[in-house]
């Protein structure tokens, strides 16, 4: 026993001895090559440092300066050194008997790692606390620059080549770029708990715009992301380069997709940041929304899973597609399958528009729809695009709508009309009910000052009418020419089957110019026609139509002209092959009010220089969309002509008109077989 004893005091005196000449070493300039000599005896790692600073008043705290280490290759090729500026050590006695090293904080400045370093061959490592200081890291994906980590808890693995931490994160690095775009000032301040992320707060910088906020993340069921953003701020963006937005865009849908995420908005804020996109510019918005709850299914099917959400939006300008709106002002309110629109304001094309009212996937339903001073040029293919927008809707209403001094332009060749002047109010309007257009309820008047309906002025005119339960009413139309007027009524019945119709116009010196415009019909005179109309038949569909179409229309025209030609040129327009010869006589576009009293003056001019025509009365019947055009006789000063034919709805094709005209020893037919025509013409002696 006292042997025993002996040899254990001795042990313990000699390790007092040697803890106490190592102390004192490292007080002393021997204490690096100490360090150095000690760790590449007794460690496969290769270090030199140049200055270690250690003080017995501090004996679990050791600071290294100027290090360099050696790690052993992962593989053939050797490592670079790995430079430190200081490295600084807190041990734990408590931990000091545990199998690895174990630190109470380690503290690291100046370390600038690659992912080529092989940190896999680390020693097993933990430390209650990791501070990293003007630290650099470089990889394929993520660049750190000048950044300062905190990590607690963090314990390196090298079995697993795996390093992880819990508890609080804190990262400040004047740059990062990640996936080739660049943050400044970067800002993170969280905590992680297993898997769960929580980011008390974070800011950084990206294309000029100032960004932070606070969020949490997890992995939830099925591995899917979920996500909870406390409040996000965006002051400053501007997505204008049409190859950010595309970059930003393809990265979220592609996220969207592949991860389907579970996101929750409690706040967002945009803050005088602009926004382009295909079909959408955003200049100088302002945009909060609240509550906002995004489930992985994309946008569009979002706006019907919200509970309390609520957006409000400003901006300079935002253009969608073709439509500019001026300072445009939204507020909206989220609720399951419904989206309250509790008000829009915006100044566009020259005036401005008011509305509110609530959307759901299949119906609109307006409050209120005010517009004043709009100037406004429709697209060629306006009614295609008015289709398209409301296709989804299968309900429309308008509890009060208000148009007042409005001008609208249609430049489509096949039917251009211009509105001047257009003054609109109507009230309790149904406008679609059950996917089917037409007035089905409430009351609509609209009047304009100047109009110009495919190339034929109109000085007034006037609409009403009503609709209850579906039966609607044509109180009045009216249209005043420069000479004449034109007067209709009607009446359709909406909730029967076919929708049977009925229509009564009647006219007293309209202008015959709207022979060739408004029913293509080969007669270019210029003069006066009184008409009457009876017509009716279903107006449900186009086929309905075709097969019921029923009426006659007899018309007789007074002080003729030819239409600013002379017989030559008529007889000579005759003759050319074009199958819409006679659509010279329509005007290429919509004229302004005062091109069209400058056209009308030219024709007054032009017409005392034609001769004088003389037509029998025109006489259309037509039964079961069977129309039948009576022969019509033109008389000119030493030529006359035969109009004659007929028409088939259903068949296209079926369509027959001639034409037989007569002047001295010349003869021209010519005839029109639905899309196909023939002339033949015969000149004194000559058979063409």
């Amino acid at each position: 026993m006292r042997l025993a004893g002996k040899l254990i005091a001795t042990f313990i005196i000699i390790s007092l001895l040697a803890t106490t000449i190592l102390l004192a070493l490292l007080h002393t300039r021997h204490a690096a090559p100490l360090i150095d000599r000690l760790v590449n005896a007794f460690t496969p790692y290769h270090i030199n440092t140049t200055t270690v600073r250690y003080h017995i008043l501090k004996p679990w705290h050791l600071r290294l300066d100027e290090l360099n280490i050696r790690l052993p290759a992962a593989d053939a090729q050797p490592p670079e050194p790995i430079t430190i500026a200081r490295l600084e050590l807190w041990f734990n006695p408590r931990h000091l008997l545990r199998p690895g090293w174990s630190f109470d904080t380690v503290l690291i400045d100046g370390l600038t790692l690659s992912s080529a370093a092989p940190l896999q061959t680390l020693p097993a490592i933990e430390a209650t606390r990791l501070a990293l200081t003007n630290f650099n890291w470089r990889s394929e994906d993520l660049t750190l620059a000048n950044s300062k980590l905190q990590l607690n808890h963090w314990q390196s693995s090298p079995s697993a080549s795996s390093y992880t931490y819990q508890g609080d994160v804190r990262l400040a690095a004047d740059t990062i770029q990640w996936q080739q775009q660049t943050l400044e000032n970067v800002l993170i301040d969280g905590q992680r708990d297993g898997e769960h992320w929580t980011l008390y707060g974070f800011s950084f910088r990206w294309h000029q715009a100032n960004i932070s906020g606070q969020a949490e993340y997890q992995p939830g069921p099925e591995a899917r992301p979920l996500w909870r953003i406390r409040q996000l701020s965006l002051a400053g963006l501007n997505l204008q380069e049409p190859t950010l937005a595309t970059w930003l865009s393809t990265r979220w849908h592609q996220y969207l997709s592949e991860a389907q995420p579970d996101i929750s908005v409690e706040r967002l804020d945009v803050l005088h940041s602009s926004l382009e996109l295909p079909g959408l510019v955003l200049n100088s918005a302002n945009l909060s929304l609240r509550d906002w709850h995004l489930d992985g299914g994309g946008l569009p099917a979002a706006l019907w899973q919200q509970q309390e959400a609520t957006l409000s939006l400003d901006a300079d300008s935002l253009r969608w597609q073709d439509l500019v709106l001026d300072t445009p002002l939204a507020e909206l309110a989220f609720r399951p399958q419904q989206v309250q629109l509790t008000g829009l304001s915006t100044k566009l094309l020259g005036g401005y528009l008011t509305t509110d009212g609530t959307l759901t996937p299949d119906t609109l339903a307006l409050n209120q729809f005010t517009a004043r001073n709009i100037q406004w040029e429709l697209p060629r293919n306006w009614t295609d695009r008015l289709r398209h927008l409301s296709a989804p809707l299968s309900n429309i209403s308008v509890q009060e709508l208000k148009i007042g001094y409005t001008a609208l332009t249609a430049p489509d060749p096949r039917w251009p009309f211009h509105l001047n002047g257009l003054n609109v109010s109507g009230y309790e309007l149904q406008l679609k009910r059950r996917g089917q257009p037409g007035l089905w309820q409430g009351s609509l008047t609209a009047s304009a000052s100047s109009a110009g309906l495919n190339g034929v002025p109109v000085t007034e005119s006037m609409l009403k009418m009503t609709s209850q339960a579906g039966q609607w009413q044509l109180e009045r139309l009216t249209l005043s020419f420069e000479q004449g007027l034109m007067e209709a009524q009607g009446q359709m019945a909406l909730v029967q089957e076919g929708m049977p119709w009925q229509l009564q116009l009647s006219s007293d010196s309209l202008p015959a110019t709207v022979l060739p415009r408004w029913l293509q019909l080969p007669l270019m005179v210029d003069g006066m026609l009184d008409v009457t109309l009876n017509a009716q038949g279903l107006g449900q569909h186009a086929t309905g139509l075709a097969y019921s179409l029923a009426g006659e229309l007899n018309a007789t025209l007074r002080q003729l002209r030819l239409n600013r030609q002379t017989t030559a040129q008529l007889w000579q327009q005759w003759q050319q092959p074009s199958p819409t010869w006679y659509a010279a006589s329509q005007s290429p576009g919509t004229p302004s009010p005062q091109d069209s009293a400058a056209g009308s003056e030219k024709a007054r001019k032009a017409a005392q220089q034609t001769e004088l025509l003389q037509i029998s009365p025109i006489r259309l019947q037509a039964d079961r969309g069977r129309i039948q055009i009576q022969p019509i006789d033109i008389k000119g000063g030493s030529w006359s002509a035969t109009l004659g034919g007929r028409w088939d709805l259903a068949r296209p094709d079926a369509q027959q008109l001639e034409l037989n005209a007569e002047q001295g020893c010349e003869r021209l037919q010519r005839r029109w077989q639905g899309d196909q025509q023939s002339v033949s013409h015969t000149s004194c002696g000559n058979n063409i």
